[in-house]
């Protein structure tokens, strides 16, 4: 069985609750949890997630690689990134770290299995919840930058290969 019959049977739900936006979503550990149970019933598959730290400008980021090998010995890769901010009300550089880690392994984990957390921008639920808020860089520039510098470790890294996933 390859990544499509594990895709298509793996449930992972969004079992948090955010009490300021007043939603549902899933963590990192939720999604682990799904694939280390589904994993008994796919004998000979793996499930793997590396990080690294590299430096874009003057900004520490967290890539994350999601591998998952079949019985076959196929591997489908893909990646997430997040960035360290350059502090955190009430947290310490080690829960800075953590916390980027712990984003930029749930989005490559999302990638690898096709999970969506997000709501559709044409939705009047998401104007309500997002529409007015701070995007997470703080302005405008800075995720346009983000976007370009993903966009292009995404072709950089081979993440794309014919409009899907390596």
């Amino acid at each position: 069985m390859g990544i499509e019959d594990f895709r298509a049977k793996l449930v992972a739900p969004k079992s948090q609750y955010n009490n300021f936006g007043h939603y549902n979503y899933r963590s990192l550990e939720d999604i682990t949890m799904a694939v280390k149970t589904l994993l008994k019933s796919f004998k000979g598959c793996q499930c793997q997630l590396d990080y690294d730290a590299i430096m874009v400008g003057d900004w520490h980021y967290i890539k994350a690689t999601a591998s998952f090998i079949d019985e076959d010995g196929n591997k489908t890769v893909a990646h997430g990134f997040a960035r360290e901010p350059e502090s955190k009300k009430g947290a310490d550089v080690s829960q800075i770290t953590g916390s980027a880690i712990s984003y930029a392994g749930k989005y490559a984990m999302n990638a690898l299995f096709l999970l969506d957390d997000t709501k559709d921008a044409d939705t009047e639920e998401y104007q309500s919840q997002y529409g007015n808020q701070q995007n997470q860089y703080g302005n405008q520039q800075q995720f346009n930058n983000q976007q370009q510098f993903n966009n292009q470790q995404q072709f950089d890294n081979g993440y794309y290969d014919n409009g899907g996933f390596n």
